[in-house]
């Protein structure tokens, strides 16, 4: 919006990004065929299901069914599905991973894998259980040698794509690759330990933290901000569960608890029954755990995902045994159907740029601003504006918002900002810690509005903008 590119350094996984780009230039830049290329991975995601499902007898049970249902409609899927997360794309290769390897197909199944890690990085997660897998079912098969070679085989594959990854991100963005700088840590740490002089150096490390630990202690008053940024799907505020979970995957948890506390099962689902599930909830759970180990002051929804989908399958082949099958699978079909439309029309309404938002724009390009900078929460409409933003204030925010207007005046100035956007949809009150990092705090928007030094140019029903004070 102000003419500009806006460079940024990625260090993470950028094959969606580049693939995107291509079809991005092919099509004339057309935003109608990246949706489409966004889309089209939910459509491979609910292919690879319904086959997973289908391998598993879930068409004879009906399982599959109520399980391209819970995949289809669950909030995180859909909303994920239209903006532009690599969830739903790194989901839908590491499923493919998964179903081609238990077909024995598993030259195909680690590059899967391994195109899920170029999509999203978070695809690594995953790689305990498909080289677990792996071992187990190739060896079940053929013996201990094939087993051999067959890993070694994949791990070369994967391997490759991660180590082609990272020289890349080296070459192009002259960063670094978080699993590589990860495995290259832990080898270290192997060959110190198992090194002639790994206590010496052992000796030398703790030496040198303490060193360090006293001339930080020496430095008064100098407090580094700890790196902060908002996270929508934030688990630590409770409606996120049923806002991104929505409400069909609770009630059939709660029918598959009851299919297996009272033993429900019938003949239609022998065939199902002699499959185990054990490698599914395996995978799945692994990954959660793991994610939650990980992510524990930031436990963002859409990072639980892709552990979701195993799980489900075998919800969905509990929640068939109970009594009364056919009406259960028209319940969830309905239920499915109103959740989707509700989900869907929700994200369409969030992306949509209201006409009083881009009066607010206007009157930007048409009053330019002196500093030209505004203080606003971004979203995806942060592009349209005639002037760059500021929002985390280098990680400050949060003291930002309990300072009071003296301070904030002077921190706007250093920022070289010209006036504050606030957006009326998200004013919001905020608990004492302020986890929501996506709202303007009621007491500052009130603060704003009782102090004269903030004079206000331009307010509609849903922005209001405030002329921050030069002096």
């Amino acid at each position: 919006g102000w003419g500009k590119t806006e460079v940024r350094c990625y260090p993470h996984s950028f094959l969606w990004h580049y693939f995107g780009a291509v079809l991005y230039s092919l099509s004339g830049g057309s935003f109608f065929i990246i949706q489409l290329y966004q889309a089209a991975f939910l459509g491979q995601l609910l292919l690879v299901a319904y086959l997973l499902a289908r391998s598993r007898g879930g068409v004879k049970t009906r399982s599959a069914l109520v399980y391209l249902l819970l995949v289809a409609s669950l909030p995180m899927t859909l909303i994920f599905s239209v903006a532009f997360y690599q969830d739903v794309p790194m989901t839908a290769q590491v499923l493919t991973a998964f179903y081609l390897l238990r077909k024995n197909r598993w030259i195909l199944a680690s590059f899967f894998l391994g195109l899920g890690l170029g999509l999203k990085v978070t695809a690594i997660l995953f790689f305990p259980a498909f080289f677990i897998c792996l071992m187990v079912w190739t060896y079940k098969k053929t013996s201990l040698a094939r087993m051999v070679l067959v890993l070694t085989c994949s791990l070369v594959i994967v391997g490759g794509f991660t180590l082609g990854l990272s020289t890349s991100l080296q070459k192009y963005g002259q960063a670094t690759f978080y699993p590589v700088i990860k495995v290259e840590q832990f080898m270290h740490q192997i060959s110190q330990y198992f090194s002639t002089d790994a206590h010496a150096a052992v000796g030398g490390q703790q030496q040198q933290t303490v060193k360090v630990s006293v001339k930080v202690k020496s430095v008064v008053g100098e407090r580094k901000a700890a790196i902060i940024a908002n996270h929508p799907g934030d688990l630590h505020i409770t409606r996120n569960f049923f806002i991104y979970g929505g409400g069909l995957l609770y009630l059939c948890l709660i029918g598959a608890l009851l299919s297996v506390f009272f033993r429900c099962s019938d003949k239609a689902s022998s065939t199902e029954s002699r499959q185990s599930s054990f490698w599914l909830w395996a995978t799945g759970l692994s990954y959660l755990i793991i994610v939650a180990v990980m992510l524990p002051d930031t436990p963002d929804a859409r990072f639980f995902l892709p552990g979701l989908v195993f799980c489900m399958l075998p919800i969905a082949e509990r929640v068939v045994r109970l009594p009364g099958q056919r009406w259960i699978v028209i319940c969830i079909t309905a239920v499915a159907v109103l959740q989707a439309g509700f989900a869907l029309s929700k994200t369409y309404h969030l992306r949509q740029v209201g006409p009083e938002l881009r009066q607010a724009i206007h009157y930007l390009e048409e009053h330019p601003l002196h500093p030209a900078k505004v203080f606003m929460y971004p979203e995806g409409n942060y592009r349209l504006f005639p002037v760059p933003h500021e929002w985390y204030l280098h990680y400050y925010l949060r003291d930002f918002w309990r300072a009071d207007n003296d301070a904030r005046i002077k921190t706007l100035q250093q920022f070289g900002i010209g006036a504050v956007v606030i957006k009326k949809n998200l004013i919001a009150d905020v608990d004492s810690d302020i986890t929501d990092l996506g709202v303007y705090p009621t007491w500052f928007v009130d603060d704003l509005r009782n102090d004269p030094r903030f004079i206000p140019l331009f307010e509609n029903a849903q922005v209001v903008i405030y002329k921050v004070p030069t002096r």
